[in-house]
């Protein structure tokens, strides 16, 4: 027959010995964690420290997006930059790839047009393929832009004017609740 006191003594040990964890869900960088009203636009992270002449990324990054086709993020990065460079003390764009709500069956387009120095127009246009002619929206990045920081040091602002625009598949604006910058460290 089974001791009926190993039985009790199991169990309070078993019992007692449970206790559900207690998480700290409290990353900054967690776009949740951000105090913003969605859907947003913001800079992922939102600080960025680097080196003079180093190479850096940044993401455009969307929080509870609608569905959407298409993109012209209106950017500013280094304001005050003269548009003659040529000792290279600017920051500068080296490239820019879509991010994850634009890749589907199709590589998307995107394009860059500058028509003033430090303050780029950039494209997204979602490709349709079998399945999708729009992406499914969401939370994640829109595009992730790489740069090579200038020959200065200081803080330099990134912003998302607000002539942004999302698009959804029939051409439609889709809101934008708010937008949120970042910045640039260069030591």
């Amino acid at each position: 027959m089974i001791d009926i006191n190993k039985i009790v003594l199991s169990f309070f040990i078993f019992f007692f010995s449970c206790e559900e964890a207690e998480y700290q869900l409290n990353n900054p960088s967690d776009p949740f964690n951000m105090d913003l009203a969605p859907p947003a636009l913001f800079i992922h992270p939102s600080e960025r420290v680097t080196s003079v002449n180093d190479t850096f990324s940044i993401e455009v990054y969307g929080l509870d997006l609608d569905s959407l086709a298409g993109a012209h993020i209106a950017f500013e990065y280094d304001r005050g930059c003269d548009a003659d460079d040529s000792e290279n003390l600017c920051n500068r764009i080296d490239s820019i790839n879509p991010g994850l709500l634009f890749i589907g069956g199709n590589e998307p387009i995107i394009t860059q047009d500058e028509d003033e120095k430090a303050k780029p127009d950039i494209y997204l246009f979602y490709l349709p393929d079998m399945y999708s002619d729009q992406s499914e929206g969401g939370t994640g990045p829109l595009a992730k832009i790489y740069f090579t920081a200038g020959t200065r040091a200081g803080q330099f602002e990134l912003r998302l004017a607000e002539q942004t625009k999302l698009r959804d598949k029939n051409n439609n604006d889709l809101p934008i609740n708010e937008f949120r910058g970042g910045a640039v460290i260069v030591e």
